[in-house]
């Protein structure tokens, strides 16, 4: 397959999309191209995205963002390639209207020309959950298909030693730990998890929050404050949590718990489900539709501390948490895992280059 040359535009390389195009770079030729400087250590075929405009290829992938700095050279891009006659995928995880914080009108005018005119270029759409296609769907992407392939995640199962050791280290032994490992800001809902943690601890005396996450000063002095007036203790900030290392923490939790307002997806979600745990997820979590509510994980209403107080009750239950787990991952080697996602992108490039062909 490698006659086959394609194109891939996106803003960045994130972690968990490695694996994915080095798998996919063993398959065909691709060239990508990224907006922001990226250290090149899988040895990926990396070109500007002006050199990118000059070259012949039979399948263009690109991403579609929700941030106006990355609006000029995507939208360059769709006009040269439709103007070749190229197939052009879009992919994009978002499924709300972002929020544009300008002032200047005349911007945001032109950013929302900008978005319907990149989707009046695609020829079909990649979007990693149902949220995302009913959203898209619903603005008018009707008459192209939309391909749902979930995010997958680099990560790798983790080490029981060196979870011993981790425990160990932070005092954990004989706690039933809930981690949440996210931004600490308002969006991802900390404050809720706090208010039906407040609840459980009343109730026993066995837990232990961990928090991980890069966290905004001022958001956590409002978190600092509500434990302070609940009276909650046992808890801890272990701020930034390396990719190196959070399989360890996914593995000695006892339940991961995700409460955003709006996520676009939440890759952490996949990868607490690799590590065959519990999860709680608002509906706020575009990765909320990994999961059948008490089947696999539990989903919560946005912003309802009484539903995470009583879905925490339900997956602590050891009966319950053991089901529940392996449900999980199960449904991650079903769904998200690098085999799975890898050979439904092949898949998909197969299927809209031959429209080149």
């Amino acid at each position: 397959m490698k006659n086959i040359k394609i194109a891939f535009l996106h803003n960045t390389l994130k972690h968990y999309r490695r694996d994915l195009f080095i798998n996919l770079s063993n398959n065909f030729y691709i060239d990508f191209a990224f907006l922001k400087k990226i250290n090149n250590e899988d040895k990926l075929n990396l070109i500007h995205v002006s050199e990118l405009w000059k070259r012949k290829y039979h399948l263009i992938v690109t991403g579609i963002y929700p941030e106006f700095e990355y609006a000029p050279k995507v939208l360059v891009t769709l006009l040269i390639f439709k103007i070749k006659n190229v197939p052009i995928i879009g992919w994009s995880e978002f499924w709300n209207w972002p929020k544009v914080n300008f002032s200047d009108k005349v911007r945001h005018i032109l950013y929302y020309i900008y978005f319907f005119l990149a989707l009046k270029f695609l020829d079909g759409l990649i979007v990693p959950s149902r949220k995302s296609f009913d959203y898209f769907y619903k603005i008018g992407f009707s008459s192209k298909p939309i391909f749902i392939i979930p995010n997958t995640t680099d990560m790798h199962p983790p080490d029981e030693l060196r979870t011993k050791r981790l425990k160990d280290m932070l005092k954990l032994k004989g706690k039933k730990v809930i981690l949440y490992l996210a931004r600490v800001d308002r969006q991802k809902g900390l404050e809720y998890l706090i208010k039906a943690y407040a609840k459980l601890q009343r109730e026993r005396n066995d837990v232990f929050l961990l928090i991980g996450g890069k966290i905004e000063p001022k958001y956590k002095k409002k978190i600092d404050y509500i434990c302070n007036i609940l009276h909650i203790n046992d808890y801890k900030f272990i701020g930034y949590v390396p990719n190196q290392v959070k399989n360890l923490y996914f593995n000695l939790c006892d339940v991961y718990v995700l409460p955003s307002l709006y996520d676009p997806f939440a890759i952490t979600v996949v990868e607490a489900m690799m590590c065959g745990k519990p999860i709680i997820v608002s509906k706020g979590v575009g990765a909320s539709d990994l999961i059948i509510n008490e089947y696999n994980g539990f989903i919560v209403n946005v912003a309802d501390e009484e539903e995470l107080y009583l879905a925490l009750k339900k997956a602590l239950d050891p009966s319950i948490a053991r089901k529940i787990g392996k449900r999980a991952l199960l449904t991650f080697h079903k769904k998200a895992s690098i085999e799975v996602v890898t050979n439904n992108f092949i898949w998909l490039i197969n299927k809209m280059s031959l429209k080149c062909h």
